[in-house]
């Protein structure tokens, strides 16, 4: 296995929590070295996480520090309303009230 691999492998176990990491098994000094080196390669790269979430479905989710890995989010609209001089924000437009 490349050291590149075991890298990635070695990230995703302790982004997990999982037993048996070297992560949980060290002190608070090579805790810190640990976090470190995650935090360098979460900045150049980026690393998947697979996980179980608390309703059973199994979930992938992309990792990474680096901003120029991260894909742009489109805006979302939202609507403005004046409520006594004061300008609010909605998150959601509200449904029109159909009336009888």
């Amino acid at each position: 296995m490349s050291t590149d691999m075991w890298e990635k492998q070695e990230v995703v176990r302790l982004l997990k929590g999982a037993p048996g990491t070297q992560y949980q098994e060290a002190d608070d000094v090579n805790k810190t070295i640990m976090r470190d080196w995650v935090k360098s390669l979460l900045n150049k790269q980026e690393i998947t996480v697979k996980f179980t979430k608390a309703d059973g479905t199994d979930r992938d989710m992309k990792c990474t520090l680096n901003w120029d890995l991260i894909p742009e989010q489109p805006q979302k609209t939202s609507t403005t309303m004046r409520v006594d001089g004061l300008v609010t924000e909605s998150k959601k437009p509200r449904k029109a009230v159909l009336k009888a």
